[in-house]
C-alpha cells in the first residue's frame, strides 16, 4: 500500500508565542491553506473592506480574524445570570404548576351551577 507523498513529510515545527500562536520563528512558516464558505453578506462586507484598504483578500482576511480572535480573548468574563427566588409559601400537596387547572375547574363548576339555577 502506498502512502502520498504528504503523509510521508515529516510535521513542521511550529513555535509558538507567549500568547500561545504561531510565531514562524526559526525558519519556520506555519500556515493553514484550507476552503471556507463565506456567508453572502459576509462576503461583500470583506470586499468591501479590501477594495478600502486596497490590500489582497488574504490580508483583509487575516487581519479581520486576528482582530476577532483577539476581541474575543481579551473580552471580559460575564457573569452568570442570577434570579432571586423567594418562597410561595404554598401547602405540602399543592402544586403552583397547576393552579390554571383550579381555576378553569372552578369556573366550570360555577357555570354549571348558574345553568342549573336558570333551568329550575
Amino acid at each position: 500500500m502506498s502512502r502520498s507523498c504528504r503523509e510521508n513529510r515529516p510535521p513542521v515545527p511550529a513555535v509558538i508565542d507567549a500568547n500561545g500562536l504561531p510565531s514562524g520563528k526559526a525558519g519556520y512558516g506555519v500556515s493553514m491553506r484550507t476552503t471556507l464558505t463565506i456567508e453572502p453578506d459576509v462576503a461583500m462586507e470583506i470586499e468591501r473592506r479590501r477594495r478600502l484598504a486596497g490590500g489582497s483578500l488574504k490580508r483583509v482576511i487575516n487581519s479581520l480574524l486576528r482582530k476577532g480572535l483577539r476581541a474575543e480573548a481579551e473580552a471580559p468574563p460575564t457573569e452568570p445570570y442570577r434570579s432571586e427566588t423567594f418562597d410561595l409559601h404554598f401547602r405540602p400537596r399543592i402544586d403552583p404548576l397547576k393552579l390554571n387547572q383550579l381555576v378553569d375547574a372552578l369556573d366550570v363548576d360555577a357555570f354549571l351551577e348558574k345553568e342549573a339555577t336558570d333551568r329550575s
